[in-house]
């Protein structure tokens, strides 16, 4: 039987991995090795030319030093390729980028080379140390020779405050004598990525508040534990609401710190990337994943948080676009964290009527149910997975269609307490396989975009009263095990720049090194794991690979017997009407490179 076993999977490991097709940076499918790769050019932004020969791989491009904006690489050739474009640290001095086709890679290496010159980008901070070692007593003073362009403080703090082609000076002097001298020879125009962050309150960055506990004081001292990030690096327009208007705050530097995880995402992707990121914040508390479609009908107290969002991000990019911009548009990227209302509640897209504070009634589209409120229109359930997926897709191939959005990054939802296991709400792990979370796992493996689960900090929060305080994940829930705490938000911003990261660089091109399979309450199942099918009844698993940022996230699920049992594309598994009590039957998740399986038992 064993042996049978493994012919059987030897077969779906083969079969899967000849079906299996991924997307590269530019577009190009990947498909098996087997299809000739010729690679005649690569070239390097407009102004710098590599000599580009077939079979030598790998090359060197010097470019300014000081905080360059990193050049792109492209390809002209024929078959599939992938090209990972270079990035530089925060502080760093050097980037690669990285060509892959077929059985070669090409490296193109940036290294930053003061005889190239010395630029900053606009809005940069740049700390001027001065070659010399001040005595006690001595006191060094700095000086620009046009503060217009080139602001400095008396720490030598250099601030990149207009573009400018002509070069400026700031020294450091000791009693009127110059000690050293930097000289800028260009501000350029700084690269920005626009991210989205959207769903709802938790993507927000809203807090549960202790009962007794005056908000604004509470929701100030959670401020207070903000990773931020620093000045000139990381910028934000938040949207806020009336539930009758909205309006955004207005661009502003998000190293005055923020409610949620937009400061700390920003600020490791500025670390890992060099790249500053205006966050635009459009998420809004209990918004139904229908207000985030193109569906202009599909509303939630009147708001529209799909057009909101479009109208907002065009309005920048025209800004972005113009001659006189300080900055060019680089990524865009969405963040998304949502789901947690449908779990309980009913969305209804009917108008209803809302009175404010005793005045005149307002009539909005859309509102939340209870399950048992009179009022829910007949047939109206709760959404499904496959809906929760379905209304996903048209969410981001609308934003793919209507800005140019490159990657669509999930933060997985929690299961709320109500619809959690007993063993869950007691350990604090809020890990059910509820429909938006069962639909947020498949949309990661089902190859449908670029679309990915950048983070599983999410599955690890607890409260701060949780009883082991070695537990991972403590403290960061607030009190109601609902909202994030702060140090909870900064964990998940931090895993998810890292995760994105790597997933923009060669590092994903690694091996999967597992598959971890989820039982209904998100709890790991082993692998050769039994679970029991009661007759007519089904039982709920998923599935992701890891690391996040690996190949071959792409997943099949295999009944080895549908007679006993069979298993969709959500890894719902189903008893056969012809199955028998005691029957058995192997289930296989495979990505084409990894296979696991867990035996099925009908009880």
């Amino acid at each position: 039987m064993k042996a049978l076993i493994t012919a059987v999977l030897s077969v779906l490991i083969l079969l899967c991995s000849c079906n299996f097709n991924g997307t590269g940076r530019e577009g190009k499918t990947l498909e098996t090795e087997t299809a000739k790769v010729e690679i005649r050019n690569i070239f390097v932004s407009d102004v710098f030319s590599i000599d580009f020969s077939s079979d030598k791989t790998e090359y060197t491009v010097l470019i300014p030093d000081g905080r360059p904006s990193v050049p792109s690489v492209s390809v002209e050739g024929d078959g599939n390729w992938r090209v990972f474009q270079a990035f530089i640290p925060d502080s760093g001095k050097s980037g690669k980028a990285t060509v892959i086709a077929g059985d070669k890679t090409y490296y193109i290496n940036f290294v930053k080379d003061i005889s190239r010159g010395f630029v900053l980008q606009y809005d940069d901070r740049y700390s001027f140390v001065p070659d010399y070692k001040a005595e006690d007593g001595e006191n060094i003073e700095y000086f620009s020779t046009d503060s217009g362009v080139l602001s400095v403080d008396e720490y030598g703090t250099v601030v990149a405050k207009a573009l400018s082609d002509r070069p400026v000076t700031v020294t450091a002097s000791l009693d009127g004598t110059v000690i050293d001298s930097l000289t800028v020879d260009k501000v350029i125009k700084a690269p920005l990525n626009i991210f989205l962050i959207i769903g709802q309150s938790n993507a927000y960055g809203y807090h549960d508040v202790p009962e007794g506990t005056d908000k604004e004081t509470y929701f100030a001292g959670q401020k207070s534990l903000c990773d931020c990030p620093a000045p000139g690096t990381v910028y934000c327009d938040d949207i806020g609401n009336s539930y009758d208007d909205v309006f955004y705050s207005g661009w502003y530097d998000l190293s005055s710190g923020r409610n949620g995880f937009s400061p700390s995402l920003g600020k490791e992707w500025y670390r890992l990337t060099g790249e500053k990121t205006l966050m635009l914040q459009t998420a809004l508390g209990s918004m139904p994943i229908e207000a985030w479609t193109p569906d202009g009908d599909l509303k939630c107290f009147g708001i529209d948080c799909y057009w909101e969002t479009v109208g907002k991000f065009t309005s920048y990019r025209s800004e972005l676009e113009k001659p006189e911009s300080c900055y060019t548009l680089n990524h865009v990227f969405a963040f998304w964290l949502q789901g947690e209302t449908c779990e309980e509640y009913l969305y209804s897209p009917e108008t209803f009527y809302w009175n404010k504070n005793g005045m005149a009634d307002y009539a909005y589209v859309g509102d939340w149910y209870n399950v048992n409120d009179p009022r829910v229109p007949k047939g109206l359930k709760l959404i499904t997975a496959d809906e929760y997926y379905t209304l996903f897709l048209d969410m981001y191939r609308g934003f793919e269609n209507s800005i140019g959005l490159e990657y669509m990054a999930i933060l997985p939802v929690r299961s709320m307490m109500s619809v959690s296991s007993g063993q869950n709400r007691k350990s604090e792990q809020l890990t059910d396989l509820v429909p938006p979370r069962i639909a947020q796992f498949a949309l990661n493996y089902s190859g449908s975009g670029n679309i990915g689960i950048v983070t599983l900090e999410t599955e690890i929060g607890r409260t701060d009263t949780y009883s082991d305080i070695g537990a991972s994940g403590w403290g960061y829930l607030g009190c109601n095990n609902i909202h994030y705490d702060q140090i909870g938000y900064n964990a998940l911003g931090r895993d998810s720049a890292y995760n994105l990261f790597k997933k923009m660089t060669e590092s994903s091109v690694c091996d999967p090194k597992d598959i971890r399979i989820m039982d209904y309450d998100g709890t790991t199942l082993d692998a050769d794991s039994t679970v029991k099918v009661f007759l007519f009844e089904t039982r709920q698993i998923s599935a992701i690979v890891l690391p996040l940022y690996s190949e071959g996230k792409v997943l099949s699920f295999e009944s080895l017997d549908t007679g006993v049992c069979t298993i969709d594309r959500y890894g719902l598994i189903k008893a056969s009407p012809e199955a028998k009590l005691g029957d058995t039957a192997l289930v296989v998740v495979s990505n084409g490179v990894i296979s696991k399986s867990i035996n099925v038992i009908i009880g």
